[in-house]
């Protein structure tokens, strides 16, 4: 099990993280259960910044890529067509049920960009976040976990703002 969560760690963080032009501008460390990249972006010199956090083979991450904020789902052994539509829903543990639209990126990622500030911002002393991801034929749920979300998010959102 440990290493379906490493392999997902890594596939997720590689395919969430643009090439370093060098391998050497990219900064790594844990905040709770979030796993943080910090690198620079070759052609903005802006900060590119990940937050990943893991719910057994599932995973969540929190981006700010080319200034713009988003999150990110990925699921071990779960495959979507690049450029297919999902409902994704989140709720923060007995919050709001944020209801979005989600944006297959790639067969391993699911993206949704609308509402990514105002959910982080409601993750902010969460708990937990529910993740429902529907597709034409089928859905799947997931919880992961929140250990002090409040520092990783506030690393991606500040990537962000400037």
């Amino acid at each position: 099990m440990k290493a379906n969560r490493i392999g997902l760690a890594v596939l997720a963080g590689t395919l969430a993280m643009p090439i370093s032009a060098n391998g050497q501008d990219r900064q790594t460390t844990h905040i709770g259960n979030f796993l943080v990249t910090i690198e620079k972006d070759p052609f903005s010199d802006k900060d590119t910044v990940v937050a990943l956090a893991l719910s057994g083979t599932d995973a969540l991450g929190l981006r700010c890529l080319e200034s713009t904020l988003s999150l990110v789902i990925a699921g071990q052994g779960r495959t979507w067509t690049e450029g297919d539509s999902f409902n994704v829903k989140f709720r923060i543990d007995n919050k709001e049920i944020f209801d979005e639209t989600g944006l297959a990126i790639s067969s391993e990622l699911v993206e949704v960009q609308d509402d990514a500030g105002k959910i982080m911002d409601d993750m902010n002393g969460g708990r937990s976040v529910a993740i429902r991801v529907t597709g034409a034929v089928s859905f799947y749920t997931f919880t992961v976990p929140l250990r002090q979300p409040d520092k990783a998010i506030a690393l991606v959102k500040m990537a962000c703002a400037k």
